[in-house]
């Protein structure tokens, strides 16, 4: 029996990326050699850690050690069945409870071809997608080709037959959190006893997706973090991890970062008409995800996430702190055209006294590095760069403060809330917090300091404190 399991795991083991297998070959090759040595010495076992001078009869195993050692072999067993069942079907050796929470409570159906995880995410082996059974945009168009389209025709209509997996059982009736797309996925799975002739076969791991709000950096950073999360779980790498958009947006500022931290990424109108994945996941939904649960204590792997973001655009973030020369760096909100429902561009929560903030901040440190910039025209790359060269990080609450997750480990944020936007919304400072950086805020509550187009003037006392105040903690001699 021993040769062909050792035999079984090893040929998974070898799909695997190495820097995943190796431990896991050195694992299972030490259980395997415990067993292999208890069997050669069930009856004459011997102790190396023993006293060597003494009678060789004397270092014999007792009976009762006996029995321990078969206790040890039966749990070594139960440890090799379950690497051959982890491998077998892409499962991860977790070092992190969450996810091994996520593992625990999976139900699966059709000989593990059909996994679904806590309620939030499900893997298919070898399963179709038939476009004949979607209706929707096609996606990736010019945002002037489609200005003022309804949000509703980015999103497909699914028809059963659309999924398909080949099985004689039925399509579990299982639910998922909250109000979500997966739900309706799951009503287009087919389990057919036969396929359809495919145009295409894909092997890599993929991970589909719908995106919400997919024009904002802070619920995109989201869907990124969950693709991370998914692409760690089933022990895979970017190079061969891709992502397949089922949703027909048009082209987004933020589509070539996919790019960039995955293989690929494409839209589902774009495949061929029946396509068979042997490696798909349905990816978590944006609103489920961890970085939205904004009480919670941490968050899984957070600063992986950060330095796997800043490595795929070669980014090194080991800025160390200079109390000397600080960089402050500010980011402004201004308006600008993101997405079709918003022809004007125009946004709200923005800072009146740019310049004198700036100002103000050269002349209380003119030893210091002040930076300004509408951070959102730039090229993620050189965003990034831009951030992580920062010691403070200083704006009003938006999408772009979502760069507090490329903050070297030692900096700090300034935020800044409107009288009309509430402290509640606390999704920088949980990124804050979950990272260990130092953060303040003010919210405004003299309704002088908010002018029209939603302008709001930061008083330059408040903004002395608030810097002299993170300056100190950054640096208190």
């Amino acid at each position: 029996m021993t040769a062909p399991m050792l035999s079984k795991i090893l040929t998974q083991l070898l799909r695997k990326p190495i820097f995943m297998a190796v431990p896991l070959l050195v694992v299972v090759l030490w259980s395997f050699s415990l067993l292999i040595y208890i069997h050669n010495h069930e009856k004459y076992v011997y102790l190396n850690i023993m006293d060597m001078n003494k009678p060789k009869q004397e270092n014999f195993l007792t009976a009762k050690s006996m029995d321990g050692i078969k206790l040890k072999v039966s749990q070594t067993i139960l440890t090799i069945k379950d690497i051959i069942n982890r491998v077998e079907h892409f499962m991860p050796w977790m070092d992190n409870k969450e996810m091994n929470n996520w593992y625990s409570k999976r139900e699966t159906y059709c000989n593990d071809q059909l996994q679904l995880f806590n309620h939030n995410f499900v893997h298919i082996s070898n399963g179709l997608i038939d476009m004949s059974k979607a209706s929707g945009k096609r996606g990736g168009e010019e945002i002037k080709d489609v200005m003022n389209q309804k949000e509703s025709k980015e999103y497909y209509t699914l028809l059963p037959g659309f999924f398909q997996l080949k099985c004689d059982e039925e399509v579990p009736n299982y639910t998922f959190s909250e109000i979500n797309h997966l739900s309706q996925w799951l009503h287009a799975l087919e389990l057919v006893p036969m396929f359809p002739r495919t145009n295409q076969t894909i092997s890599e791991f993929t991970i589909a997706i719908t995106r919400y709000e997919y024009a904002n950096f802070y619920h995109t950073m989201t869907d990124f973090y969950n693709a991370f999360l998914l692409m760690r779980f089933f022990n895979h790498s970017p190079r061969d991890t891709n992502i397949l958009f089922i949703d027909g947006h048009p082209i987004g500022a933020l589509d070539p970062v996919w790019k960039t931290l995955f293989n690929s990424s494409e839209y589902v109108a774009n495949i061929p008409k029946v396509v068979m994945y042997t490696d798909l996941t349905w990816g978590i939904l944006g609103y489920s995800s961890p970085m939205e649960s904004h009480d919670r204590v941490d968050i899984p792997y957070i600063e992986d996430f950060s330095n796997f973001f800043l490595k795929r655009y070669s980014i090194n973030n080991e800025e160390h702190l200079k109390c000397e020369n600080l960089t402050i760096s500010l980011i402004w909100r201004r308006d600008y055209l993101a997405h079709p429902r918003n022809p004007t561009g125009f946004v709200t929560r923005k800072i009146k006294n740019e310049k004198e903030l700036v100002q103000i901040a050269n002349e209380m440190y003119p030893s210091y590095t002040i930076q300004e910039s509408q951070i959102d025209l730039l090229p993620m790359k050189q965003q990034l760069q831009y951030v992580s060269n920062s010691d403070i990080l200083v704006g009003m609450h938006g999408a772009g403060l979502t760069h507090v997750l490329f903050l070297p480990k030692h900096a700090g944020l300034i935020e800044f809330y409107p009288n009309y936007w509430s402290a509640a919304n606390a999704h920088f400072q949980s990124l804050s917090k979950w990272r260990g950086l130092h953060h303040i805020f003010w919210q405004n509550s003299n309704s002088s300091n908010e002018l029209s187009d939603k302008y709001t003037q930061i008083p330059t006392s408040t903004f002395k404190n608030l810097l002299k105040t993170m300056v100190h903690k950054l640096c208190p001699i």
